[in-house]
């Protein structure tokens, strides 16, 4: 086992409290990721380290064999997530469509809209910063 394996097998068992279970998951994102300790195996450890600091409910279903190691490598980071993440992220999305749907219910911006009560647009060039004089 190369030392990047042993590394993210160390770190996951601790995550885990599983050196076993630990062992397992690392060997399942090694096989997933092709056997190669490259990028998209180093970002996967990042990903499920990461979900599981934040989803105590995640190991909870990993150490009682509730969810397997196999099944848990081939998560996305939507199905690792929190039930707070989650409905963080949905409120973020409706949030989102709103705005979305706002924008198209307001009129066109008109350059009339940029110049100040009384002035004409006719020494304006058309770009902002560049004027000239009539003669």
């Amino acid at each position: 086992m190369s030392d990047i394996r042993t590394k993210s097998s160390k770190i996951l068992s601790e995550a885990l409290g599983d050196e076993r279970l630990g062992s397992a998951v690392e060997s399942a994102l090694f096989a997933q990721c092709g056997g190669e300790t490259h990028n998209d195996y180093r970002a996967s450890i990042r990903s499920k380290l990461l979900n599981l600091k934040e989803n105590p409910l995640l190991v909870k279903n990993l150490t009682s064999g509730k969810l397997s190691a196999a099944d848990f490598a081939a998560m996305g980071a939507e199905e690792m997530a929190s039930t707070k993440r989650r409905l963080g992220d949905e409120q973020l999305e409706e949030e989102n469509t709103r705005q979305a749907i706002a924008v198209d219910t307001h009129e066109p911006h008109t350059a009339d809209q940029d110049m100040p009560f009384g002035e004409s647009h006719d020494n304006r060039a058309g770009q902002e910063g560049i004027e000239f004089e009539h003669a």
